[in-house]
């Protein structure tokens, strides 16, 4: 599986043990695959509004939303 995802921050996720990760872009809807996206980039940004009618699976910490894509 891969990991598309989306926070306010500068860390290469890609060197922290996450496997495929790519940057999500709003409007792009992306299909089978995990989706990380903050809390605050969730509600400010709306291309990603289609991402709030998808199950949530879990939350990482405080800020971070974790989704599966089918």
């Amino acid at each position: 599986d891969s990991v598309a995802g989306y926070y306010f921050g500068s860390a290469n996720l890609s060197q922290h043990g996450i496997p495929n990760f790519q940057r999500l872009t709003p409007g792009n809807i992306p299909n089978n695959r995990w989706i990380a996206i903050s809390k605050s980039a969730l509600y400010a940004e709306p291309g990603f509004a289609w991402i709030k009618s998808q199950k949530l699976v879990a939350r990482v910490g405080n800020s971070m939303l974790l989704y599966y894509i089918k």
